[in-house]
């Protein structure tokens, strides 16, 4: 799998590589607020209807000032609406105070979820998909096992590793499967099959993209970003005060864990996070085969430990990290239970999965 690093993109040739090459790279930065382009600023909107217009969306935001031409949907590789969508407003402070006014409120039956995002974000999100190899099944028995997809599917070369099973918090199966085809042609020949029956069931099959599959495992396996019991909260770079000062580490651990991570973080990306820190170690917390979004992050010298919990809240892509002081031995009793990788003098690697999904039923 070819993974989002940081000026670390290598040439490729077979179809899936060619397309993960042309997926935009993890980028760090630190805008914990909008980022603002020309004047105007962005929110993005997740669990819209997905027979939503621009006037649904007008609507829902009321008196807060949006710009001209402010909204676009998302779509995935059929042009179906995703249930994201993006809206540009007149102001910082107009998008600002939206998002803490309408976070959660409902559009007809759906509640939304509100969050800041940017120009670059909205454009390269609404862009039309134009080349896929990646196809989505929805409507699957929940008795349903790979191989019975592959022979549902029919197409050569497609294996268990490439299929990709999702199921609920609870380990319910949720009828919806995602497939790593070897080709775009490959791909559409699979959704040929679209509307036929296994067993009982009628299956959808259209085309999709490798992000809809990590955001679909990601809706399943969101965890609150609430530090274990007994250890600090996250340090506030921003915060003043008399006598106020970064925690101190735990027991005189140089531990750190990181939440909120994109599911196709590597090593090599958290270390380009702590740019310009010296890590010893670091390790990837995985839920059975899946990333967590969770790391546990090692330094050699207390003064880099400080540093490095200011990047609490910066950007690793679209996603803000938060940083928690930690211990090793909370990082070895939650590393226990997975697959850790590991990198920094003294340690092997160990490797991850090539592909974060769910088990099968």
């Amino acid at each position: 799998m070819a993974h989002l690093t940081q000026g670390y993109a290598k040439a490729s040739h077979s179809p899936q590589e060619e397309f993960d090459r042309k997926r935009p790279v993890i980028q760090y930065g630190t805008p914990v607020a909008p980022s603002i382009g020309g004047g105007k600023v962005v929110c993005k909107l997740r669990g819209v209807p997905f027979s939503a217009t621009d006037e649904h969306v007008r609507q829902f935001f009321g008196e807060f000032r949006l710009d001209s031409d402010p909204v676009k949907f998302q779509t995935n590789a059929e042009g179906r609406p995703t249930g994201i969508a993006f809206a540009k407003f007149s102001s910082h402070q107009d998008c600002q105070m939206a998002i803490q006014a309408k976070n959660r409120q409902y559009m007809g039956s759906r509640y939304i979820e509100l969050f800041p995002s940017s120009l670059e974000e909205m454009g390269e999100k609404t862009q039309p998909i134009l080349s896929t190899n990646w196809v989505r099944m929805r409507g699957l028995p929940y008795s349903a096992t790979k191989q019975d997809i592959i022979a549902f599917v029919g197409v050569m070369g497609l294996t268990e590793s490439n299929i990709f099973l999702v199921t609920e918090k609870t380990g319910r199966p949720s009828g919806e499967a995602f497939l790593q085809m070897a080709s775009e042609m490959d791909a559409r020949t699979a959704i040929l099959k679209d509307r036929q029956q296994m067993g009982n069931r009628y299956i959808e099959l259209f085309l999709t993209t490798r992000e809809e599959c990590d955001q679909s495992i990601a809706r399943f396996s969101r965890i609150e970003a609430v530090p274990p019991v007994g250890l600090p909260p996250a340090y506030d770079p921003n915060a003043t005060g008399a006598g106020y000062a970064p925690p101190a580490p735990i027991n005189g651990e140089l531990v750190l864990r990181l939440h909120g991570l994109p599911f196709r973080a590597t090593e090599q990306d958290i270390i380009c996070f702590f740019q310009d820190l010296d890590v010893a170690r670091v390790q990837i917390h995985y839920e059975g085969d899946r990333p967590s979004g969770d790391a546990y992050v090692e330094f050699k010298f207390l003064h880099e430990y400080q540093a490095a919990l200011q990047r609490n809240r910066q950007m690793m892509g679209s996603r803000y990290v938060e940083v928690f002081p930690s211990t090793k031995q909370e990082a070895e009793s939650r590393l226990s239970g997975g697959y850790a990788g590991s990198v920094g003098p003294g340690y092997v690697a160990v490797p991850a999965p090539p592909m974060p999904h769910l088990h099968a039923p």
